[in-house]
């Protein structure tokens, strides 16, 4: 009985000390979530409903670095390719932010598919995609690209929905 008490403070001394960094452990990987090996598109998520313009985010490996990244959107009806704006900017702790535009407007295309993808780009496809930008908004007419620019890889992809 004696050394049950004597061991009871070390018990629970010890306990403490697992509890601590249990939730050190926790708050770091949840505040401090470790960069992933592969580029991705973390929201939103394959399958999910959408609105017109939708914020992205995701992040990107150490492999693209230097290279620009871009959002593509393809309608599944249309199956041209619409860059949209960028290159993205990419923060310092691998992750990034974009914004996208589903269908012509709020009221239009809803409920039909959308391939989202996340394009690691060569110098000439970023140059392409500017360009294709820069033409689109001088016309007003978003017709979109055939196909993707030779450098262009598809790095992730995920199929949303217009809500």
């Amino acid at each position: 009985m004696s050394i049950l008490k004597m061991s009871l403070p070390n018990i629970i001394g010890g306990l403490t000390v697992v509890a601590i960094v249990s939730i050190a452990g926790w708050t770091w990987h949840t505040y401090w979530p470790q960069r992933p090996d592969s580029s991705i598109i973390s929201e939103p998520k394959d399958g999910d409903r959408v609105k017109h313009i939708q914020s992205l985010t995701g992040w990107y490996s150490e492999n693209e670095e230097e290279s620009d990244l871009w959002i593509v959107v393809q309608p599944v009806q249309s199956p041209n390719y619409h860059p949209q704006p960028g290159p993205i900017t990419k923060d310092k702790n691998g992750t990034w932010k974009a914004v996208s535009y589903l269908g012509k407007s709020a009221s239009e295309n809803i409920g039909e598919e959308f391939n989202i993808f996340l394009i690691s780009a060569s110098p000439e496809a970023s140059k392409r995609f500017s360009e294709y930008l820069a033409s689109s908004a001088d016309t007003k007419k978003w017709v979109g690209l055939e196909r993707l620019p030779n450098g262009a890889t598809s790095l992730y992809s995920i199929r949303v929905f217009r809500e």
